[in-house]
């Protein structure tokens, strides 16, 4: 299969802005320019089945003071452990099962955010949430599992979760 497909759809999704979209749908990512982990590989998934590749959604709990070297000081995971369930996916080229991480792109790029904008079809990207906790597992639907599994984090958890969000997005839209 040309791998070329899948590294233009890649890219088209990864170079797409990050940035909460309240209620997660992949329509949101066209509508609004924007989207998280879960959004864009959710529409990053669909797009590559349509392109006849065999696609896998993963969920791993990740620990996100693994960008604290990237942030500024003041975000930096706000002095705690703040954990989150980051979205990935593994596609099928030529028979090899390859992770895709298409979470920041270009402008996240030019901020110092990890990314993989020189994905060249042939390797595994690496995960940009690289603090892993667990083993990742293999999901579904990215929307309900990353649903279900945010709620299942403690009260306190969930409040320092949103507090991050709200810090990395305005830290984002502040260049």
């Amino acid at each position: 299969m040309n791998t070329e497909i899948a590294i233009s759809l890649f890219h088209l999704v990864a170079n797409m802005r990050y940035g909460l979209v309240g209620e997660r749908s992949d329509e949101s990512l066209f509508t609004l320019g924007y989207g998280t982990c879960s959004t864009k590989h959710s529409v990053l998934a669909r797009l590559l089945e349509l392109s006849g590749y065999q696609v896998q959604r993963y969920c791993v709990k990740v620990n996100l003071k693994c960008l604290e070297q990237y942030l500024p000081r003041d975000l930096a995971s706000l002095g705690r452990d703040v954990f989150d369930y980051h979205n990935f996916l593994k596609i099928n080229i030529n028979g090899s099962w390859l992770t895709l991480d298409a979470t920041f792109g270009a402008y996240e790029h030019s901020m110092g955010m990890p990314t993989n904008i020189c994905w060249d079809g042939r390797n595994n990207c690496k995960l940009l949430f690289s603090g892993a906790m667990d083993a990742p597992i293999q999901v579904q639907d990215l929307y309900a599992e990353k649903e279900r599994l945010i709620a299942s984090l403690s009260e306190h958890q969930r409040i320092d979760w949103k507090l991050f969000f709200t810090s990395l997005l305005q830290y984002l839209e502040s260049r």
